[in-house]
């Protein structure tokens, strides 16, 4: 009995300490720390150092793709300036290389941190009844046992009067 309790309280308060854990490593997986060109882990790396692997510095390299204005082939990555839109790369012959790469869109709350939150929200929920469960209980059996000990003060004169007006006259004197 005592080690499912145990058991129980452990659950309980281990809950919330896993939902906020959902929630905060969902948070770290949104910084993309892999080289743009070859696509090597940089996550021990310090940040703005070039990569071990090909010996570019991520911060330089993707500066080439924030200029609007200039094409670049999805696969080698030559300059595409004034050919058509869907032309073929002169360079490696990648079809339609002018066309952009598309990525799926990465939603905006990860499954991790939604799953986190509704765990922390239902045991922030389930603890607020139960919580207010037994303050109602406890206010109930403290009002039941302040009635019953206002009974028996009340009962006890009356018992005693009772007693003293049943009782026999030879047993009175």
């Amino acid at each position: 009995m005592a080690m499912s309790v145990i058991l129980i309280f452990a659950f309980w308060l281990g809950l919330p300490v896993i939902a906020i854990w959902q929630i905060l490593s969902a948070k770290r997986r949104y910084v993309d720390r892999n080289c743009p060109e070859c696509h090597y882990d940089m996550s021990g790396t310090p940040v703005g150092g070039s990569c071990p692997e090909c010996g570019i510095i991520p911060a330089i390299s993707w500066s080439r793709s924030t200029d609007p204005e200039r094409v670049l082939c999805r696969n080698c990555g030559h300059d595409l300036a004034g050919l058509q839109w869907n032309a073929d790369c002169p360079e490696c012959g990648l079809h339609s290389a002018a066309l952009p790469r598309f990525r799926p869109r990465d939603s905006a709350f990860r499954f991790r941190a939604v799953l986190g939150s509704i765990l922390l929200a239902i045991w922030v929920g389930l603890t607020t009844i139960i919580a207010v469960d037994w303050y109602d209980t406890y206010q109930n059996n403290r009002m039941r046992g302040a009635a019953v000990q206002n009974r028996k003060r009340l009962t006890e004169p009356r018992a005693a009067e009772q007693a003293v007006t049943t009782t026999p006259a030879e047993e009175r004197d």
